[in-house]
């Protein structure tokens, strides 16, 4: 684990709205890129994602931030679109100071780090895309993917952040069915704290709307792709469909279930040390 404990700091995004960010680590640095549950008070010590945070920071200066309307970034936003989120990272790469940065992407932070290396093709050294898409599940021309979109929206309203059996078992199914009692109790925990269900439902509505594919063509840095063999939130074909558009990209297919790789499986360890000599390797 990292021996540098994370400093918090507040950035201005262009509109005004306050984000929180937090750094550790020293090295290359590399921005995480928002996901859609995020609380900086709390990351640090994820039993989810923690690891990957104290393991990435070990060898970089690791920036990871809140997006508008969740964790400790300002929460009374009404402007939760995609490119509200866009002057997000934005805002915390200009605030970082550094000239060029590498980005992750994790899940929606994909189509994140997609757009922004896109339209600053100059402030990217790589990009590292882990169970990303370029397409929400409204953007792939799959009926049943669009209806379970708008069942799914619902479901956050009246289930979010509740500890209740049944949403329990959905939600933990979907996006980490093999991770351990702790691990999703932590889950739903997080969903209650880093923000309110209304927030959370409008955020999914706009993560189904994503649409950066005409972006691909106009990503230039070196593209390093990761994704769960049996992934369910993002079907392990829409990273086939990012790789194959990325002039400079490779896809790594891990053998999970899981949305997000967990500490306790065999491929998290492989997967991080794929990730650590992509990022080690010069532009």
């Amino acid at each position: 684990m990292s021996a540098t404990a994370p400093t918090l700091d507040i950035c201005r995004a262009s509109d005004g709205v306050g984000i929180a960010y937090s750094r550790a680590g020293a090295g290359t640095p590399l921005i995480k890129t928002a996901s859609w549950v995020n609380h900086q008070q709390h990351d640090w010590t994820s039993p989810v994602f923690g690891d990957i945070l104290h393991r990435l920071a070990d060898r970089h200066e690791l920036i990871w931030y809140d997006q508008r309307g969740a964790g400790l970034s300002e929460r009374a936003v009404t402007d939760l679109s995609f490119e509200a989120l866009t002057r997000d990272l934005e805002a915390v790469v200009d605030a970082t100071g550094h000239k060029s940065v590498s980005l992750l992407g994790i899940s929606q932070g994909a189509a994140l780090a997609i757009d922004f290396a896109a339209r600053h093709p100059e402030r990217v050294d790589r990009l590292v895309l882990w169970g990303g898409f370029a397409r929400g599940r409204n953007r792939r021309g799959d009926h049943t993917d669009i209806a379970f979109a708008d069942a799914f929206v619902n479901l956050l309203r009246e289930g979010w952040g509740a500890d209740h059996p049944a949403f329990r078992r959905m939600f933990s199914s979907l996006f980490l069915p093999e991770a351990s009692d702790e691990q999703v109790r932590w889950w739903i925990e997080m969903q209650r704290v880093s923000t309110t269900p209304e927030t959370a439902a409008k955020l999914c509505v706009t993560v189904n709307d994503i649409d950066v594919s005409n972006a691909l063509g106009s990503v230039h840095a070196p593209t390093l792709l990761i994704h769960s063999a049996r992934d369910a939130v993002v079907p392990l074909s829409e990273a086939c469909y990012v790789a194959a558009r990325i002039n400079d990209a490779r896809l790594s297919v891990i053998e999970s279930a899981n949305h997000l790789v967990l500490p306790q499986e065999p491929a998290w360890g492989a997967a991080l040390n794929e990730v650590e000599r992509f990022l080690s390797l010069s532009k």
